[in-house]
């Protein structure tokens, strides 16, 4: 399985998190997962975007990420 982390940071743009529907439907076109997805920040917990919206994170700090491709927000 191909590991995604979607590093956020206070004030992202929602539109970072579009990408994220790209691989979800291409584990639905594939019939299984291929793709796994998890969102990150430096101290993990809850990010807000420029509107507003709450997201929650995993920490990147003080831990060894298994991530095969990192999209920075």
């Amino acid at each position: 399985m191909h590991r995604i982390g979607f590093l956020l940071s206070d004030g992202f743009q929602i539109m970072a998190l579009a990408a994220q529907s790209v691989f979800e439907y291409a584990n639905l076109t594939a019939g299984e997962p291929f793709y796994a997805m998890d969102n990150y920040s430096g101290d993990g917990g809850e990010v807000r975007s420029s509107l507003g919206l709450r997201v929650a994170t995993r920490p990147l700090r003080g831990r060894r990420t298994d991530v095969d491709t990192w999209i920075v927000a």
